[in-house]
């Protein structure tokens, strides 16, 4: 937004004031995830250890943040490949009952693994 701002003097005289988003906190984004795998119409079991691998990646995703770190999308994209991998696992190893809804270490994209 600074560079679209900056781009023309024009524009940053006609806006009067800014808002500016902090990012998230690894344990925020944490805390997000438990929280979409609760409001879930299906109600994914996130296990103790599934939830603090997550932890420890969220909070490397945000030590390691860049320029285009857009961490509740990366949040939510995370849980939405967690939630195809799961279902894929599901037919895969023929599960049922509440293990169709736990998630396993598996789940967790290999690209963050």
């Amino acid at each position: 937004m600074k560079s679209f701002l900056n781009s023309n003097s024009g524009l940053k005289s006609r806006i009067a004031f800014h808002i500016d988003f902090p990012d998230y906190t690894g344990e925020e984004m944490h805390s997000i995830f438990l929280t979409m795998c609760n409001n879930n119409k299906t109600g994914w079991i996130c296990t103790e250890n599934v939830s603090e691998r997550l932890k420890t990646i969220f909070i490397n995703m945000y030590e390691n943040r860049g320029n285009n770190f857009a961490n509740g999308r990366d949040v939510r994209n995370i849980f939405e490949k967690m939630v195809r991998r799961i279902k894929a696992r599901i037919v895969r190893e023929n599960l049922s009952g509440e293990s169709m809804r736990t998630f396993s270490l598996n789940d967790i994209p290999p690209e963050l693994q």
